[in-house]
């Protein structure tokens, strides 16, 4: 999208600041050991105040939602996932979200005297988020879950490829 920054105009933006290069997320049965990821949805429907996509049943009996927002009067957005079990049986599933940020200023900065450094990423573990930050400026990028009573860190996640150097 766009030619600006070639490879670079998709994301997540808060003009005139890149947060995020892209996510991906995956769901897998802890039972059976199946795994789907959740990159192609069966139904998209675009909202006037936001987007959905619904992703075909699968792993036996799951429906799922994806539905992102940016709320009024606040900088950022809200990405919300509904797992729904359509069977009898009690379900243990573990479910991933990986997050590549890219904290860069827009096509123009050179005009506006700003300066792209690297990222670093911590996990905060009394909020249960995880804080991204441009090491050469104030620019950040907070996500975590809720509840979060499960959320944890993935030790070596497989990696998310973009052409951003996030």
């Amino acid at each position: 999208m766009g030619d600006h920054l070639q490879g670079e105009m998709a994301g997540l933006w808060v003009h005139p600041i890149k947060l995020i290069d892209g996510f991906r997320a995956g769901v897998t049965d802890l039972e059976t050991t199946q795994h789907m990821s959740l990159s192609e949805s069966a139904e998209f429907i675009n909202h006037p105040y936001g987007n959905r996509f619904r992703y075909a049943p699968l792993l036996d009996g799951l429906e799922i939602e994806r539905l992102q927002f940016s709320p009024d009067h606040h900088t950022g957005v809200i990405v919300c996932y509904t797992i729904r079990n359509t069977t009898d049986r009690e379900r243990r599933l573990r479910f991933e979200l990986s997050v590549k940020t890219d904290l860069r200023p827009v096509w123009y900065s050179e005009h506006l005297g700003i300066r792209d450094a690297p990222d670093t990423v911590a996990w905060d573990a009394t909020k249960r988020a995880f804080v991204a930050q441009d090491t050469g400026n104030r620019w950040f990028c907070v996500w975590g879950a809720s509840p979060s009573a499960g959320a944890q860190v993935i030790a070596q996640p497989e990696p998310i490829s973009t052409g951003g150097d996030g």
